[in-house]
């Protein structure tokens, strides 16, 4: 009878230092990576706030439409430490509804330098209002933000459309 010993010699597996160094090799290439993967979360974010900037634009309109009264989408701009934020606003009589209006954030990679109104005034703090009328119309304007680093603008046109363009915007 032969009495077999297992020789921890021919164990097979991975030392520790391969172990570390495809570690170290995984990590700098996820640190490649990783400047790539915010960005483009960022401009996926950038669009989204821009879809829901359209979709409140023709909210604002079709309720004008559809009341007979006018409504604004109003814009706060930032006032002290706190975020902007815009929120649709129908001029309604009837005070019994207490529903309030949802607000909208502007995300933080993004700040609104400006508002021009129709007045051609540019505003840079407080609250600024988009008027739609019942027939369907509202003023020209332009919003003017800032990403970390770009400028581009809203402009807003007659019926509720929207043009995006880039470059800083100058008086």
């Amino acid at each position: 009878m032969k009495i077999s010993y297992t020789d921890t010699n021919t164990l097979k597996g991975f030392t520790l230092i391969e172990l570390v160094v495809v570690i170290l090799i995984l990590s700098i290439g996820l640190g490649f990576l990783a400047p790539k993967i915010s960005s483009g979360l960022f401009v996926n974010e950038k669009k989204s706030f821009l879809r829901k900037l359209h979709g409140a634009l023709q909210e604002a309109r079709n309720q004008a439409m559809l009341s007979s009264r006018p409504v604004s989408l109003t814009f706060q701009l930032k006032t002290g430490a706190g975020r902007e934020y815009f929120w649709l606003n129908t001029h309604n009589q009837d005070t019994s509804s207490k529903r309030k209006p949802q607000r909208i954030s502007v995300p933080e990679h993004l700040d609104i330098v400006s508002i021009i109104t129709p007045k051609g005034v540019p505003e840079t703090s407080g609250a600024v209002k988009f008027i739609f009328l019942p027939n369907g119309l509202n003023l020209n304007g332009i919003i003017n933000f800032k990403d970390d680093e770009n400028y581009f603008h809203i402009i807003i046109k007659p019926f509720a459309r929207m043009e995006v363009a880039s470059g800083k915007v100058t008086q």
